[in-house]
């Protein structure tokens, strides 16, 4: 599936987050302008990150909805994760022998907030 479509797919069936996906966008390359609305833009870009890490089942809320425009195919030496959980990624990378770039934090947990680090 060529990223466009699959973008297309995603707007008819969920169009909420893929409505903060596009703010998102929007947010990020305000950052790249003007330095004085830096600070309000990574506030910005802090709080929709924060929705868009609602729990979503791709499988069910996605695939489900639009399997008769998308196929499956076998791929050999193809291992699967179902990273359901930043334990999961964690875990996964551990297995790799790689390190997270940022420490991972559990959006459904209402003492972690994710923060944006504004490059160096």
């Amino acid at each position: 599936v060529k990223a466009e479509t699959l973008w297309e797919m995603g707007c008819r069936v969920l169009p909420d987050m893929t409505d903060e996906f596009s703010a998102y966008r929007e947010a990020l390359e305000s950052v790249a302008g003007d330095p004085a609305q830096r600070e309000d833009a990574m506030a910005e870009l802090s709080e929709l990150y924060g929705r868009l890490l609602e729990p979503t089942d791709f499988s069910r809320q996605f695939l489900q909805k639009v399997a008769s425009r998308i196929m499956v195919m076998p791929l050999d030496d193809i291992d699967w994760c179902d990273w359901g959980s930043p334990q999961r990624v964690s875990e996964t990378l551990q297995a790799l022998g790689k390190s997270p770039s940022r420490p991972f934090q559990d959006s459904r947990d209402p003492d972690l907030h994710p923060t944006l680090v504004e490059p160096s």
